[in-house]
Protein backbone atom coordinates (compact mmCIF):
# COMPACT_ATOMS: atom_id res chain seq x y z
CA UNK A 1 0.00 0.00 0.00
CA UNK A 2 1.23 3.24 -1.15
CA UNK A 3 2.27 6.12 1.78
CA UNK A 4 0.02 9.18 1.38
CA UNK A 5 2.39 11.98 0.50
CA UNK A 6 2.81 14.57 2.99
CA UNK A 7 0.91 17.23 1.91
CA UNK A 8 -1.92 14.74 1.68
CA UNK A 9 -0.92 13.90 5.47
CA UNK A 10 -0.98 17.29 6.29
CA UNK A 11 -4.52 18.62 4.85
CA UNK A 12 -6.14 15.68 6.40
CA UNK A 13 -4.78 16.92 9.80
CA UNK A 14 -5.66 20.36 9.23
CA UNK A 15 -8.99 19.17 8.70
CA UNK A 16 -9.42 17.63 11.47
CA UNK A 17 -8.09 20.87 13.28
CA UNK A 18 -10.14 22.25 11.61
CA UNK A 19 -13.42 20.27 12.23
CA UNK A 20 -12.16 20.79 15.81
CA UNK A 21 -12.15 24.49 15.77
CA UNK A 22 -15.71 24.42 13.78
CA UNK A 23 -17.79 21.82 16.57
CA UNK A 24 -15.99 23.84 19.52
CA UNK A 25 -17.41 27.61 18.14
CA UNK A 26 -20.56 25.58 17.59
CA UNK A 27 -20.95 24.12 21.01
CA UNK A 28 -19.88 27.42 22.39
CA UNK A 29 -22.46 29.23 20.71
CA UNK A 30 -25.44 26.81 21.17
CA UNK A 31 -24.15 26.97 24.84
CA UNK A 32 -24.46 30.94 24.85
CA UNK A 33 -28.63 30.15 25.25
CA UNK A 34 -28.74 27.03 27.42
CA UNK A 35 -29.18 27.63 31.49
CA UNK A 36 -26.72 25.73 31.65
CA UNK A 37 -25.30 27.64 34.81
CA UNK A 38 -27.36 27.63 37.23
CA UNK A 39 -26.56 27.65 41.49
CA UNK A 40 -28.93 27.23 44.21
CA UNK A 41 -29.65 30.43 46.48
CA UNK A 42 -28.12 28.24 49.75
CA UNK A 43 -25.16 27.77 47.92
CA UNK A 44 -24.82 31.10 46.33
CA UNK A 45 -25.67 33.20 49.84
CA UNK A 46 -22.71 31.13 51.69
CA UNK A 47 -20.08 32.29 49.20
CA UNK A 48 -21.36 35.34 48.52
CA UNK A 49 -18.18 38.07 48.89
CA UNK A 50 -18.92 41.59 48.97
CA UNK A 51 -20.83 43.33 46.10
CA UNK A 52 -18.69 45.05 43.56
CA UNK A 53 -18.04 48.76 44.52
CA UNK A 54 -16.72 50.11 41.10
CA UNK A 55 -18.90 53.23 39.53
CA UNK A 56 -20.37 52.65 36.30
CA UNK A 57 -21.95 54.54 33.80
CA UNK A 58 -25.65 54.67 33.22
CA UNK A 59 -26.55 55.14 29.58
CA UNK A 60 -28.92 57.50 30.07
CA UNK A 61 -26.08 59.60 32.10
CA UNK A 62 -24.85 59.97 35.64
CA UNK A 63 -23.68 56.89 37.28
CA UNK A 64 -23.95 53.88 39.48
CA UNK A 65 -22.85 51.65 42.01
CA UNK A 66 -24.56 48.51 43.66
CA UNK A 67 -23.69 49.64 46.90
CA UNK A 68 -26.22 52.58 45.96
CA UNK A 69 -29.34 49.96 45.49
CA UNK A 70 -28.53 48.96 49.27
CA UNK A 71 -31.95 47.32 51.18
CA UNK A 72 -33.26 46.79 47.44
CA UNK A 73 -33.77 43.41 45.59
CA UNK A 74 -31.64 43.69 42.23
CA UNK A 75 -31.53 41.81 39.11
CA UNK A 76 -28.83 41.98 36.91
CA UNK A 77 -28.31 41.11 33.41
CA UNK A 78 -25.08 41.06 31.62
CA UNK A 79 -25.61 41.51 27.89
CA UNK A 80 -24.37 41.85 24.75
CA UNK A 81 -25.62 43.89 21.60
CA UNK A 82 -24.08 40.52 19.43
CA UNK A 83 -25.59 38.03 21.51
CA UNK A 84 -29.03 36.98 20.52
CA UNK A 85 -30.36 34.52 23.65
CA UNK A 86 -29.43 37.90 25.62
CA UNK A 87 -32.53 39.72 23.16
CA UNK A 88 -34.73 36.44 24.39
CA UNK A 89 -33.75 37.24 27.91
CA UNK A 90 -34.46 40.74 27.84
CA UNK A 91 -37.68 40.26 26.29
CA UNK A 92 -38.71 38.31 29.28
CA UNK A 93 -37.30 40.70 31.82
CA UNK A 94 -39.53 43.56 30.47
CA UNK A 95 -42.64 41.17 30.30
CA UNK A 96 -41.49 41.20 34.50
CA UNK A 97 -40.07 44.30 35.06
CA UNK A 98 -43.53 46.20 35.48
CA UNK A 99 -44.85 43.91 38.35
CA UNK A 100 -41.96 43.76 40.22
CA UNK A 101 -41.20 47.41 39.62
CA UNK A 102 -43.98 48.17 41.52
CA UNK A 103 -42.34 45.80 44.58
CA UNK A 104 -39.24 48.16 44.80
CA UNK A 105 -37.13 45.96 42.75
CA UNK A 106 -34.24 47.43 40.81
CA UNK A 107 -34.06 45.75 37.28
CA UNK A 108 -30.77 46.96 35.08
CA UNK A 109 -29.20 45.76 32.11
CA UNK A 110 -25.48 45.79 32.37
CA UNK A 111 -23.84 45.29 28.97
CA UNK A 112 -20.56 43.73 28.68
CA UNK A 113 -17.55 45.65 27.23
CA UNK A 114 -18.92 47.56 24.88
CA UNK A 115 -18.78 50.96 23.54
CA UNK A 116 -21.24 53.33 24.80
CA UNK A 117 -22.01 54.37 20.72
CA UNK A 118 -22.46 50.73 20.58
CA UNK A 119 -25.17 50.17 22.95
CA UNK A 120 -26.53 53.42 22.39
CA UNK A 121 -27.26 52.71 18.94
CA UNK A 122 -28.47 49.13 19.87
CA UNK A 123 -30.78 50.41 22.64
CA UNK A 124 -32.44 53.05 19.58
CA UNK A 125 -33.82 50.50 18.09
CA UNK A 126 -34.12 48.19 20.78
CA UNK A 127 -35.60 50.04 23.69
CA UNK A 128 -35.24 48.59 27.93
CA UNK A 129 -38.02 50.34 30.62
CA UNK A 130 -35.33 49.88 32.68
CA UNK A 131 -31.74 51.32 33.33
CA UNK A 132 -28.67 50.35 31.05
CA UNK A 133 -25.25 50.33 32.51
CA UNK A 134 -22.12 50.27 30.73
CA UNK A 135 -19.33 47.68 32.03
CA UNK A 136 -16.63 49.08 30.08
CA UNK A 137 -13.96 46.97 31.45
CA UNK A 138 -16.41 44.04 32.62
CA UNK A 139 -15.46 44.84 35.95
CA UNK A 140 -19.05 43.83 37.68
CA UNK A 141 -18.77 41.04 35.70
CA UNK A 142 -15.17 39.84 36.82
CA UNK A 143 -16.22 40.40 40.12
CA UNK A 144 -19.19 38.53 40.07
CA UNK A 145 -17.72 35.88 37.93
CA UNK A 146 -19.53 35.71 34.85
CA UNK A 147 -18.71 33.62 32.40
CA UNK A 148 -21.28 33.74 29.08
CA UNK A 149 -24.03 35.92 28.22
CA UNK A 150 -26.87 36.47 28.71
CA UNK A 151 -26.25 35.71 32.57
CA UNK A 152 -28.64 36.92 35.04
CA UNK A 153 -27.68 37.93 38.66
CA UNK A 154 -30.62 38.31 41.24
CA UNK A 155 -28.77 39.99 44.87
CA UNK A 156 -31.46 40.53 47.74
CA UNK A 157 -32.09 43.01 50.07
CA UNK A 158 -28.79 42.07 52.56
CA UNK A 159 -26.94 42.45 48.93
CA UNK A 160 -25.84 38.85 48.63
CA UNK A 161 -26.23 37.01 45.26
CA UNK A 162 -29.06 34.62 45.69
CA UNK A 163 -29.37 33.64 42.12
CA UNK A 164 -27.31 33.17 39.41
CA UNK A 165 -27.57 31.63 35.53
CA UNK A 166 -25.84 31.62 32.36
CA UNK A 167 -28.69 31.82 29.86
CA UNK A 168 -32.14 32.10 29.15
CA UNK A 169 -33.60 31.88 33.07
CA UNK A 170 -37.44 31.52 32.22
CA UNK A 171 -40.49 33.98 33.14
CA UNK A 172 -41.34 31.43 35.85
CA UNK A 173 -38.21 30.67 37.37
CA UNK A 174 -37.25 33.98 37.99
CA UNK A 175 -40.45 34.46 39.55
CA UNK A 176 -39.12 31.50 41.60
CA UNK A 177 -36.39 32.94 42.64
CA UNK A 178 -37.40 36.24 43.20
CA UNK A 179 -40.01 35.57 45.68
CA UNK A 180 -37.30 33.35 47.70
CA UNK A 181 -35.24 36.76 47.94
CA UNK A 182 -38.60 37.83 49.96
CA UNK A 183 -40.32 39.65 47.00
CA UNK A 184 -44.14 39.13 46.74
CA UNK A 185 -46.30 40.24 43.77
CA UNK A 186 -49.89 39.96 44.21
Amino acid sequence: MKKPSRSLAWARGSRRWLFLLLFGLVLGVAGCGQSSDSTSATELAAESDPLPDAELALLGGGTIRLADLAGKVVVLEFWATWCLPCRRQAEILEELYPEYRAQGVEFLAVDSAESEEVVRNFVEDHPFSYPVVLDLHDKWAIDLEVVGLPTTVIIDREGRVVFKETGIATAQELREELAKAGVAVS
